[in-house]
């Protein structure tokens, strides 16, 4: 575009699909132009001439580029805005186009409570905002990474208060030993009871965390589901080495043993059995194994002190014995 032209339009993307970006140009002498420009997934409403700045020009990947539109700037071209939350995306998408590969998917959001305050308006993500009222999640595979997080938090939540509970909720198809340990010795260190909550499952090394908790405060919802097992692992290497590796996994299994045995208040030799291999147990079940006290099916409402509980099956009543045989009708 020459000396004062003016750009005018709007962008539009659509959510997860191809959206259109429309402009209308107008240029020295009069002449007039129109252009549509595809832009993949921006979601919102996108000010700038999208088709009338780039004429038609340009293929712009992820919506990762804004622009400001309605403006006359004489012998200036208009300055592209880059989008932050989709420029890395967008990036991707460039790398990878042409190339047949399909690019993974972008994180999930973390959603975003913002508060009123004195001051003004406060914004957190959502597991900060749980973390204010002491609830930690222990949500996917536990590994050295999420093992840091959850420590971090017990340490910094028993430094604010050593009375007052500390909620956790578990979620987790199990994952390493040795970072589990680290979580399960956090929690047996810290002075603040710690209340576990099992929602979704609470495999392996997520179902001793969930055992962890204090007793009588350690909780399940009704359609969880617990699995426990010995430990597993691989190793390589020269035949020494392999024998070094399989005396520590052994060793390993006597003290998650040991553990078990100690927070469900089975005798040893019925752990021992029930982890040799993968056994699944409802709430119910693994309640009467004693890996949890209670099964919820609602939280306490307000004014209440006590969470409605799924009630204990009452046992089957014995059959009566049989009465003594009765003489028929008209027998002397």
């Amino acid at each position: 575009m020459g000396p004062g032209a003016a750009v005018r339009g709007e962008g539009r993307g659509g959510t997860g699909a191809p959206g259109v970006g429309e402009g209308h140009g107008d240029g020295p002498g009069g002449s007039r132009f129109y252009a549509r420009v595809p832009i993949l997934g921006s979601g919102v409403p996108v000010p700038g001439g999208f088709g009338g700045y780039l004429g038609g020009g340009l293929s712009v990947f992820g919506g990762g580029l804004d622009f400001w539109g309605g403006l006359s700037v004489p012998g200036v071209p208009l300055i592209p805005r880059p989008s932050p939350q989709r420029w890395l995306w967008a990036g991707v998408r460039r790398r990878l186009h042409g190339t047949g590969a399909t690019p993974a998917p972008p994180p999930p959001l973390i959603p975003i409570v913002v508060e009123q305050t004195g001051r003004g308006e406060r914004a957190y993500d959502i597991y900060s905002r749980l973390l204010r009222e002491r609830i930690v999640c222990v949500m996917g595979p536990i590994d050295d990474s999420l093992a840091s997080l959850v420590i971090a938090q017990l340490l910094f939540l028993q430094s604010e208060s050593n009375k007052k509970p500390i909620h956790m909720y578990i979620n987790s198809p199990g994952g390493s030993v040795t970072s589990g340990l680290a979580i399960y010795d956090t929690m047996q260190y810290v002075l603040s009871p710690v209340c576990t909550w099992c929602v979704g499952q609470a495999a392996s090394m997520g179902s001793l965390l969930l055992a962890a908790g204090r007793p009588g405060l350690r909780h399940a919802l009704p359609n969880a589901r617990i699995m426990v097992h010995q430990p597993s692992g691989g190793a390589r290497g020269q035949a020494t080495d392999i024998a070094i590796q399989a005396e520590e996994i052994l060793q390993l299994k006597r003290q998650i043993n040991g553990l078990y045995a100690k927070h469900t208040g089975q005798p040893l030799p019925v752990i021992e059995a029930a982890m040799e291999r993968d056994r699944y147990l409802s709430p119910l079940e693994a309640r009467d194994f004693g890996l949890l006290d209670q099964v919820l099916v609602h939280p306490p409402a307000r004014g209440q002190d006590e969470p409605r509980l799924l009630p204990r099956e009452p046992p089957p009543s014995p059959p009566s014995p049989p009465g003594p045989p009765q003489s028929p009708p008209g027998a002397s």
